[in-house]
């Protein structure tokens, strides 16, 4: 064993690494409840299609994101 540490690390963050094994959640039962993220964009006026295609990423990385539950994956 290298080490042996513990923390709180934001799902999009541990996933990867609890999928390969490098990581193992422990207190599974002591997730702390989601919050809520928006993607604002206060002009309703056209926008460059680059400034289009990140809100568009942004959205859909926050619509399809994993929740704590999902973190054993089967």
């Amino acid at each position: 064993m290298e080490g042996l540490g513990f923390g709180q690390l934001p799902a999009h963050l541990a996933l990867p690494h609890l999928w390969a094994g490098r990581l193992i959640s422990v207190a599974t039962g002591l997730y702390p409840a989601p919050s809520t993220m928006y993607v604002y964009r206060p002009h309703r006026t056209p926008v460059p299609a680059r400034i289009r295609l990140v809100f568009d990423a942004l959205c859909a990385a926050l619509a399809s994101s994993e929740t704590p539950a999902s973190l054993a994956r089967a």
